[in-house]
């Protein structure tokens, strides 16, 4: 609708977006600072791809001079149209037919450019070439999607695995098998869980599973249940402990996926820490996710342009800073955040400048006046 679009291009040049990110290319076409793409229709989808062909033709790296041998083997590499990936092997085997000595360097260059996907972090990762992109998004897209608007008709009953796709859609748990039926392929399985976890769409749930390999997807977890008043403990303390330490993450803009890779490393470590941690409350927007024992925490939820929260220990900041790093990694490269906490005697103050000037943890006292106010959604 166009009235809709008008309303967000004032929202963007309300809050000075365009400003905060002067290389966002414009539609000038239609007098925009966005490119509408119907979701549903593919509408729009045109446009943006003759922009991003305009700019591309603009960079220096398109006109370098590359070996000959490399773009025979891409171009053999991309012959058989009806493959999706190739095997590690297979590509070797093409490498040597043209004489490409160092496979690794060439197969970066091309991941680089777009031509083809190539993921050297692991060892599983580096079995599968992928020369249709598509093929990916589609694989991914059969976990990661809203069941609402694209239902995914499939016989989960009739292969035993109704309960399965209930724990995927409405707690966000994928297990083994339920990725098998939806991925075909064992190998492939492999690969894409790999994957997954590499860019922190997947976190190992070792919770509740009898013994079944199973995975967090953090961003298909559900608003906020009644499960999160059923720990009676936490309801007779009023959900937040007074010697909770408050910090905070200020972000200039809080990208989509953050939040959900921040709750699914804490997970991770959690678990990894002790066999024995208890399983955390987990929703789309605030989790209470434990380290280490019941009474060690971290409590965390979504909002504007901020993350922020408690934790019931000082230790968890260091947690907290590595799981940003991490993220910073593995998802999205010079993100802008900051990361604080508050002292009773000196306000928010950045966790550096806290540690720099030497005050101690007993002087981070928690309040009701934090910008927090308890909610009897969160335990």
């Amino acid at each position: 609708k166009c009235k809709d679009l008008y309303d967000v291009e004032s929202i963007l040049q309300k809050n000075e977006v365009m400003k905060m990110h002067p290389r966002i290319i414009t539609n000038k076409e239609d007098q925009l600072s966005f490119y509408p793409v119907n979701n549903v229709s593919g509408d729009g989808a045109d446009s943006i791809r003759t922009a991003i062909e305009k700019v591309v033709q603009r960079e220096s790296y398109i006109h370098e001079r590359v070996p000959i041998n490399w773009v025979n083997c891409l171009d053999s590499m991309l012959e058989d149209e009806t493959k999706s990936f190739l095997d590690r092997s297979e590509v070797d085997e093409i490498a040597a037919d043209f004489g490409v000595h160092d496979t690794d360097k060439m197969l970066s260059y091309f991941h680089a450019l777009g031509m083809i996907l190539y993921f050297p972090a692991t060892e599983e990762l580096r079995k599968i070439i992928i020369i249709n992109p598509q093929w990916i998004l589609d694989a991914i897209s059969l976990v990661i999607r809203d069941r609402d608007l694209h239902p995914l008709n499939l016989d989960f009953d009739n292969v035993g695995l109704k309960d399965d796709s209930e724990q995927l859609f409405v707690h966000g748990i994928a297990s083994r098998d339920l990725l098998e039926f939806l991925w075909k392929s064992t190998e492939q399985v492999d690969f894409l869980v790999d994957l997954m976890q590499k860019t922190l769409l997947f976190s190992v749930w070792r919770f509740n599973t009898a013994n079944q390999e199973s995975y967090l997807v953090p961003s298909m977890l559900s608003k906020v249940t009644s499960e999160f008043v059923d720990d009676d403990e936490d309801k007779a303390n009023n959900h937040f402990h007074e010697k909770d330490l408050r910090w905070r993450i200020d972000f200039e803009y809080l990208p989509v996926g953050v939040f959900e890779r921040l709750v699914g490393l804490l997970v991770t470590y959690g678990a990894k820490k002790n066999s024995l941690t208890k399983e955390p409350y987990l929703s789309r927007e605030r989790s209470k996710i434990f380290v280490d024992h019941s009474d060690t925490y971290v409590i965390l939820e979504v909002d504007v342009n901020c993350i922020k929260g408690r934790f019931s220990h000082a230790k968890l900041l260091q947690i907290l800073r590595s799981s940003m790093r991490k993220i910073e990694t593995n998802f999205i490269s010079n993100l802008s955040y900051r990361i604080k906490v508050f002292t009773k005697k000196h306000g928010w103050h950045a966790a550096d400048e806290i540690e720099r000037k030497g005050i101690p943890q007993w002087q981070w006292q928690a309040d009701s006046t934090n910008g927090i106010t308890p909610d009897v959604s969160i335990p």
